[in-house]
C-alpha cells in the first residue's frame, strides 16, 4: 500500500529591530558651542544648541569651553556568513543500486531522477527496524507514528509531499523493485514526478511472519519533495 501526505507550506516573516544609542552622560539641556564650562566638566558631553554634541575641553591654562564634537554612531555587529552546507553523502552498496534502479525506471517513463536523501534514509531505517522487531508490514509505527512524524523526527523538514513503499520477503534490490513495479500503488510512488528525494532501508532478521519463524528481509522506500536532506 502506498502512502501520500501533503501539507501547505507556511511562510514566516521576520522583522528586524534597530537600536539607537546616545552618550550616557548627556544632559537634558542644550549648550551653546564655545560657551564656558568648568574644570569639573572636562570630558563631559551634552547636546549642542542648534544640533550636534559638545564636549567640555580645556583650551588654555584656566580656560574651558564647550566644543563641537562628532559622536560616532553605535557599532553594528555584522554576523559572519553561514558556512557552506556539507555535501550530501552518496549512497553506497545496495543503496546505490536501489537509487540507480529507481532512476532507471523513472528515465524510462520520462520522469526526472531522484536525489539520495540521508534524512529520509534515517526515517526509513527506523521504520524498517520497527517492522522487523514487531513482525508487521505497515505504514504505521509501533508507537502510532505516521510517515510525516517519522520523516520530521529524522530531520526532513520543509517538505511538501511524502510517500512510502514497504515490503518483506524479497532477498535483494532487483527482486523487491520488481515486486513494487508490479503493483500499481507502489509504482505510482516510484514514478511520481512531484518527488525529488529518495531514502531507503533494509533489515534482515528472524520473524514470525507468514505463519512460521523465518529469516526475512524488510524493505522501506521513503520519498519526499523539497525537504532538508
Amino acid at each position: 500500500m502506498a502512502a501520500r501526505l501533503r501539507i501547505a507550506a507556511a511562510a514566516v516573516a521576520l522583522v528586524g529591530v534597530g537600536f539607537a544609542a546616545s552618550p550616557a552622560d548627556a544632559a537634558t539641556r542644550t549648550t551653546r558651542p564655545n560657551s564656558a564650562c568648568s574644570a569639573k566638566q572636562v570630558g563631559a558631553t551634552t547636546a549642542a544648541r542648534g544640533g550636534g554634541q559638545v564636549r567640555c575641553t580645556k583650551i588654555g591654562r584656566r580656560t574651558y569651553r564647550w566644543r563641537l564634537v562628532v559622536v560616532a554612531p553605535p557599532a553594528t555587529t555584522v554576523p559572519a556568513p553561514a558556512p557552506p552546507s556539507a555535501p550530501v553523502p552518496a549512497p553506497a552498496g545496495w543503496q546505490e543500486q536501489m537509487l540507480a534502479k529507481v532512476n532507471a525506471e523513472r528515465a524510462a517513463a520520462g520522469v526526472a531522477p531522484l536525489s539520495w536523501c540521508p534524512t529520509l534514509s534515517v526515517a526509513a531505517q527506523r521504520h524498517t527496524d520497527d517492522m522487523l522487531a514487531t513482525s508487521t508490514l505497515t505504514h504505521t509505527g509501533s508507537d502510532g507514528s505516521g510517515l510525516k512524524e517519522r520523516a520530521e523526527r529524522a530531520g526532513y523538514l520543509g517538505w511538501n509531499r511524502l510517500g512510502e513503499n514497504v515490503a518483506y520477503g524479497y532477498p535483494d534490490v532487483d527482486a523487491v523493485m520488481a515486486g513494487w513495479m508490479g503493483s500499481s500503488g507502489h509504482k505510482a510512488n516510484l514514478l511520481n514526478p512531484a518527488f525529488t528525494h529518495l531514502g531507503a532501508a533494509q533489515a534482515t532478521g528472524v520473524s514470525t511472519m507468514s505463519g512460521g519463524t523465518f529469516t526475512l528481509t524488510w524493505w522501506t522506500q521513503d520519498f519526499g519533495a523539497n525537504g532538508t536532506c
